[in-house]
């Protein structure tokens, strides 16, 4: 059952990175007379970021007691999502009590790079370490070992013909 669970957890993660970021995008943007309407609704996203961050954690940690994965990269993982929902939940508490005594900025950029980070090494434990960089060896290294391919051989007997030549 808990693995069922935790197989959720690819499909759930989007929705606190979705949320958090619009939220933290409206508070930024709040700051301007043209905005300010929108400072009503960031107690509210963040709230919502906050508990989905936290359903994410949940599932992904029922996903990671699989064994599937590298153990590092899923520790890393999981103490920056922890640092997502601790943050958000901070954030949320800032924003509806401004005498709590951290500054919202600090809070905030603190938050979106947990988001970045997360969101890093979710996706090098699902698309491999070198999602990010892959395109950078194609584009700058001609000659490097990402742009080899290997051709198959249908029978090994044509492949040693070849080879006589």
């Amino acid at each position: 059952m808990l693995e069922l669970l935790g197989h959720f957890h690819p499909l759930l993660v989007h929705l606190p990175i979705g949320i958090l970021t619009i939220a933290l995008s409206l508070q930024r943007l709040s700051n301007k007379a043209k905005f300010a309407s929108t400072k009503q609704i960031v107690p509210m996203l963040l709230l919502g970021g906050s508990i989905t961050a936290l359903i994410s954690c949940i599932t992904g940690y029922f996903l990671s007691i699989s064994n599937h994965y590298n153990q590092l990269l899923v520790n890393w993982h999981m103490w920056m999502a922890i640092g997502v929902v601790l943050v958000s939940a901070i954030l949320y508490t800032k924003e509806i009590n401004p005498s709590v005594d951290i500054p919202k900025k600090i809070l905030s950029f603190c938050l979106l790079g947990l988001l970045i980070v997360t969101g890093h090494f979710g996706g090098s434990l699902t698309h491999g370490a070198d999602y990010l960089t892959k395109p950078f060896l194609k584009i700058f290294k001609k000659d490097s070992i990402a742009n080899s391919t290997i051709k198959l051989v249908s029978d090994i007997s044509d492949s040693l013909d070849k080879n006589k030549l």
